[in-house]
C-alpha cells in the first residue's frame, strides 16, 4: 500500500494510479481525480476482438449539507482553467494494486471513495462511504461516458450515444455496437440528463505534441442520501448487447475480499518461495528496512500485466497504451514468473507462444484489432532464452518435449534464412534486416524512416544467436538428436570466434553496436554490447567482458537505466520531449531505459563477484526503486530522461522495467548478500 498526503494540485496530478482486471481492461487516472492523459478512465474495456475502448471517463463527485457544497472532483480546461478545486480537500490517498482510496474532508465531513475493478470482467465499482459528518449528507455524481477507441479522442458533440433509464441507473448505447455501459447506484435516485461537457485538457497530450482536448457525455446524475457510517456504490458494467437480460450484478464489498484474499495467498507464496532460495523477510529488511515491501509491491505490479491476447498467454509490454507484446512476454517472464516462482505462468506462456512460431519467428506483437505482427528478428530468441531459464529452474523435461519442434523450426530457419532477410552468413554471424523495416528492440519508426535501423549484424542480436545455439545444442542432446547437438554446438563455435574477432573495438575497448551488410562497423556507444556479458553462455574472455561493463558502467549507467546512446555522439538527445516525431527521434539515441538496468547488474556481478560488489550492486540498483512513488504508483516507468534529473517519460507502468528490477534483486543481489551464495 502506497500512502500520500498533503500533495499539491501539481503532485497529485503527476501521480497515477492503475488498476487492471486480468483480462486487458483497466481503469487508470491521478490523485488529483484530473485526467492528463487521454487513456485515463473509469473503465477502459478488453473487448473479444482485442480492442480497448474507453467507456467511462470520470464520476463528478460532489456534496450538499447545509447548504454548502463541496466538488471533489479537478478538472482542467482549455486555456487554462482549473474548476473545480476537488485536490483542496483531498485528505489521504492509498494506492495498490487492488483498490485506490481516496479520503477526502470537507469542514469536518470526512467520505471515502473507493475504486476496484472485477477481476476478469469489464467492470468498475466505486464506493463512496460516510465516515464522519453531524447529519445526513447527499451526494450527487454525475458520470461522464464515451465510447471510442482508447488511442482516440473524442472531438465532436454528435457522437450518438442513446441513454435508456433502467433499474438504479441507465443503460448508455453508441448504436451499431457489440457492447453497451451500464451504470448503476442502487439506493440512489437517477435523473436523466444527455449533455455534453466540453474541452477537457490532458496536459500529457499537450507535452507529447498531439490534441490535448476532448468532449465527454453526461447522460444523468445520480443522488444518494447518506447517512455517517453508511455507504452506496456506482457500478459501472460493459457488457454485450442483449435485450432484456438483466446486467449482472457486482458489490463492492464481495470484490474486495476476492481481490485481498488472492493478494495474502500471492504474498504467502513469495515468502515461501523466496525463503525456499534464502530470502527471508528478516534477513531483507535487516539489510533495507524498506526493500521487502517493495519487492512484495514489484511483484504485484507484475500482475497487472498477465492478460491473454487471443488466448495467447502472455503480458501486455505496459499501460496504458502498449498490447501485447511477444519481446517483451519472453524478456519480462524470467522477472515476473520465474522469480516470483510461478512456474505454470511460465510454462503455459511458453508452451502457447511455441504453437505460434511462423517461419522461425515469433509474434512480435498481438495488434488492437486481433491481428499478428511477426516484424522481430530477437523475440524467437529470446524465447529460447527464457526457455532455457525455465528449464534450469524446473528441469520440465515434458515442455522441452512439446515446445521441441518450436525450438528446431527456430534454430533451422535462422540458419537456412526466413524473413525480413534474416539468415546467417558463412562466418557464423547472424545477418538482419532490410530497408523499412525496425526488427530489433530500437524499433522507433516515423512513417518511412526507420530511426536506427541497425541492418547487417546487430551486437546483441549475434550474442543471442550464440546463446540460442548453445540451449538448442542443450535440447537436442535431451530429445536425442545429437546429430543437431553436435551441429549446432559447432555452429555457436564458429559465431564465438567470429564474434570475438569482428565485434571488437579495440580503441574504445568495448563491442561494436552494428556490424552493417557491407562489413561498416558502427562505432557509436551504445547499451545492446551488455548482453554478450550477461546472457547464460558468455561470448567474450573475462578480461574483455570487464572492460565491456566499465564503459557501460561509466558512460550510459544513470538512475533511471542504461542510456540508449552515450553522451558526445553525434545523434544524441539529451531530452525526451516534444512531437511525436522528436520523441521518437530520441526514444533510443539517448534516452534511458529502465529495464536495461537488469541485464546491467547481471553483467557487473558476473565480472566483480563479491559481496562488495552485491553491495555495489545493489546502490546501482536502488534509485529505480524510487520511480514505485513517483509516476505510475507502485509501478516502474518504461523510460526517463538520460541527463539530470533523470525524469520518468514514456508508459508510467512498464513490464520489462518491473520484471528486471524485480529479478535483479531476487536472481543476482539477494542471494549474495542474504544467503551468502
Amino acid at each position: 500500500m502506497y500512502r500520500f498526503s498533503r500533495l499539491t494540485f501539481v503532485a497529485a496530478k503527476e501521480k497515477e494510479w492503475l488498476l487492471t482486471n486480468g483480462n486487458g481492461g483497466f481503469a487508470a487516472g491521478t490523485l488529483a481525480d484530473c485526467n492528463t492523459r487521454r487513456y485515463h478512465g473509469l473503465l477502459v474495456a478488453a473487448l473479444p476482438n482485442g480492442e480497448r475502448r474507453l467507456f467511462w471517463s470520470k464520476a463528478e463527485t460532489h456534496l450538499s449539507y447545509q447548504g454548502r457544497s463541496y466538488h471533489l472532483v479537478t478538472n482542467e480546461y482549455l486555456g487554462g482553467v482549473i474548476h473545480p478545486e476537488g485536490y483542496r480537500f483531498l485528505l489521504t490517498a492509498e494506492v495498490d494494486t487492488d483498490v485506490v482510496r481516496l479520503l477526502y474532508n470537507c469542514d469536518g465531513i470526512i467520505l471515502e471513495k473507493s475504486i476496484i475493478m472485477v477481476p476478469g470482467v469489464n467492470a468498475t465499482i466505486i464506493r463512496y462511504y460516510l465516515v464522519e459528518a453531524e447529519a445526513a449528507v447527499e451526494l450527487v455524481v454525475d458520470p461522464l461516458v464515451n465510447q471510442r477507441d482508447y488511442h482516440s479522442i473524442t472531438q465532436s458533440d454528435q457522437l450518438p450515444l442513446a441513454v435508456t433509464p433502467q433499474a438504479d441507473g441507465c443503460r448508455i448505447r453508441l448504436p451499431g455496437a457489440a457492447e453497451d455501459l451500464i451504470l448503476s447506484m442502487p439506493g440512489a435516485a437517477f435523473n436523466l440528463a444527455g449533455e455534453w461537457y466540453r474541452n477537457f485538457y490532458y496536459q500529457l497530450e499537450d507535452e507529447r505534441g498531439l490534441e490535448p482536448w476532448e468532449h465527454h457525455f453526461r447522460p444523468g446524475q445520480f443522488r444518494a442520501k447518506l447517512q455517517p457510517g453508511t455507504a452506496v456504490e456506482l457500478v459501472g458494467v460493459v457488457n454485450p448487447v442483449q435485450e432484456g437480460q438483466s446486467p449482472v450484478q457486482y458489490d463492492f464489498t464481495t470484490v474486495y475480499r476476492q481481490r485481498r484474499a488472492r493478494t495474502r495467498s500471492f504474498q504467502s507464496h513469495l515468502t515461501a518461495y523466496w525463503g525456499s532460495k534464502g530470502i527471508t523477510k528478516l534477513a531483507v529488511e535487516t539489510l533495507d528496512p524498506t526493500l521487502w515491501s517493495d519487492l512484495l509491491g514489484l511483484a504485484a505490479a507484475g500482475q497487472a500485466f498477465a492478460v491473454s491476447s487471443l488466448g495467447v498467454p502472455g503480458f501486455i509490454a505496459g499501460y496504458p497504451w502498449f498490447t501485447q507484446w511477444g519481446r517483451d512476454t519472453m524478456l519480462a517472464l524470467p522477472g515476473l514468473s520465474l522469480a516470483t516462482g510461478n512456474y505454470t505462468l511460465a510454462r503455459e506462456i511458453l508452451l502457447a507462444y511455441a504453437k505460434h512460431i511462423q517461419a522461425g519467428l515469433l509474434p512480435n506483437r498481438f495488434t488492437d484489432a486481433g491481428g499478428t505482427a511477426y516484424n522481430t528478428v530477437d523475440a524467437a530468441l529470446w524465447f529460447l532464452v527464457a526457455l532455457y531459464q525455465y528449464w534450469q529452474e524446473t528441469e520440465d523435461r515434458l515442455l522441452v518435449d512439446q515446445v521441441w519442434p518450436g525450438v528446431y523450426e527456430i534454430i533451422s530457419s535462422y540458419l537456412q534464412g526466413t524473413a525480413y532477410n534474416i539468415h546467417t552468413v558463412p562466418n557464423g554471424l547472424l545477418h538482419a534486416g532490410e530497408p523499412g523495416v525496425q526488427l530489433t528492440w530500437m524499433d522507433a519508426k516515423i512513417g518511412d524512416w526507420v530511426v536506427t535501423p541497425r541492418i547487417g549484424y546487430p551486437v546483441e542480436i549475434n550474442a543471442l544467436w550464440y546463446n540460442a545455439l548453445q540451449i538448442g545444442s542443450r535440447f537436442a542432446e535431451l530429445v536425442g538428436r545429437l546429430d543437431l547437438s553436435f551441429r549446432w554446438s559447432e555452429a555457436g563455435e564458429l559465431v564465438r570466434q567470429t564474434f570475438t574477432r569482428e565485434f571488437w573495438d579495440p580503441d574504445r575497448n568495448c563491442l561494436y553496436d552494428l556490424i552493417t551488410t557491407d562489413g561498416t562497423k558502427d562505432t557509436a556507444l551504445r547499451p545492446n554490447q551488455i548482453f554478450a556479458v550477461s546472457l547464460p553462455f558468455l561470448l567474450i574472455s573475462r578480461e574483455k567482458a570487464s572492460a565491456v561493463v566499465e564503459q557501460v558502467r561509466r558512460y550510459l549507467y544513470t538512475p533511471g537505466g542504461l542510456r540508449s546512446l552515450a553522451p558526445g555522439e553525434p545523434q544524441y538527445h539529451p531530452r525526451y520531449a516534444g512531437n511525436p516525431r522528436e520523441r521518437d527521434a530520441a526514444y533510443h539515441q539517448g534516452t534511458s531505459w529502465a529495464w536495461l538496468t537488469g541485464p546491467f547488474i547481471t553483467a557487473y556481478l558476473r565480472v566483480n563477484q563479491s559481496t562488495q560488489a552485491a553491495l555495489t550492486a545493489k546502490i546501482l540498483l536502488d534509485p529505480l526503486r524510487a520511480n514505485l512513488t513517483q509516476a505510475g504508483i507502485g509501478q516502474i516507468s518504461e523510460i526517463f530522461e538520460p541527463e539530470y534529473p533523470y525524469t520518468s517519460q514514456g508508459c508510467p507502468a512498464q513490464a520489462w522495467s518491473v520484471a528486471e528490477l524485480l529479478r535483479a534483486y531476487i536472481q543476482e543481489i539477494l542471494p549474495l548478500l542474504v544467503t551468502g551464495d
